[in-house]
């Protein structure tokens, strides 16, 4: 009897392992079939991938690695492909965004880069003003001609991109700069390197509203790849015109009817900046300034 039962349990096992070596000879890759081109790609580690390379300001990592891989890389989120774009021209191929909390983030990074540049206030306050004379209340018609204050904007949607990445998913196999990407690899569009690379921005590390004076054609509404804090195409953010327009309308209200500084003590140059890890990149600590009323 033991022997019966010994016998079924070699007979099963060998079952078990014809099955199993059936399955992985028929689902093991073809290696005749043409490798792919794929884009550059950090050394990576199992299971891992490259999220060891990652930093919590993940758009500042991904920019890093972008340095040294190119505008086009390729990274593994545990075994999840992932493509980085960080190009405006490569930015054209592939584009999806989305988010809220977008109007706050941008206003909070706007006054601090004006409170960091007394100059440019001084300048808005007085286009502000003078358009304004003694009225109270801000109308659209009033926003329409306030240039800089449009400028100040754009420039603070480059510098501070509220959605620092743009992602979407290859439906299938598409070819971006050349490179072979495969149906179902996540892409991701660093906007936020975008709005720093010196092949599309002069000075792209300094604070000028004026460039958008220049080039006032620029605008973050999907069509300039250069500029893409809320995506492009058919997929960007449908809330852009509404969220920009309140932007304008609080910062009009703020630098008509109150004079702004910072704490005593405390030089512009000096005013902390740094930001806070998440899909919206908020201020990582509050912004204090102090307002004084003005009287007309």
């Amino acid at each position: 009897m033991d022997e019966y039962f010994l016998s079924v349990i070699m007979i099963s096992f060998m079952f078990s392992l014809i099955y199993i070596l059936t399955k992985w000879i028929l689902t093991k890759p073809n290696c005749s079939k043409r490798k792919l081109l794929q884009p550059p790609s950090p050394p990576k580690l199992p299971i891992l991938g490259n999220l060891h390379q990652l930093r919590p300001l993940t758009h500042r990592s991904f920019e890093s690695l972008g340095r040294k891989y190119g505008p086009v890389m390729l990274l593994h989120f545990g075994s999840r492909p992932v493509i980085v774009i960080q190009s405006a021209d490569v930015a054209k191929e592939d584009i999806f965004a989305g988010g809220t909390d977008t109007a706050s983030a941008t206003l909070a990074w706007a006054m601090t880069e004006l409170l960091r540049h007394p100059i440019v206030m001084n300048k808005l306050q007085k286009e502000i003003r003078e358009i304004l004379r003694d009225k109270h209340d801000v109308t659209d018609n009033d926003l329409e001609k306030m240039h800089y204050l449009k400028a100040v904007v754009k420039e603070t949607l480059r510098f501070h991109p509220p959605i620092p990445f743009l992602a979407r998913e290859a439906r299938e196999d598409v070819k971006v700069m050349g490179y072979e990407v495969a149906g179902g690899t996540m892409i991701l569009t660093n906007s936020w390197a975008i709005g720093r690379d010196p092949a599309s921005w002069d000075e792209p590390e300094k604070f000028k509203p004026e460039r958008f004076l220049i080039n006032s054609s620029i605008d973050f509404m999907g069509l300039d790849f250069e500029l893409l804090p809320f995506g492009a195409g058919r997929r960007r953010c449908p809330g852009i015109a509404f969220s920009m327009a309140n932007v304008e309308l609080v910062l009009a209200n703020l630098l008509q009817k109150f004079e702004w500084g910072l704490p005593q003590g405390i030089k512009p140059e000096d005013l902390d900046t740094t930001e806070n890890p998440g899909g919206i990149i908020h201020r990582k600590n509050p912004l204090f300034a102090v307002a004084t009323h003005c009287y007309f």
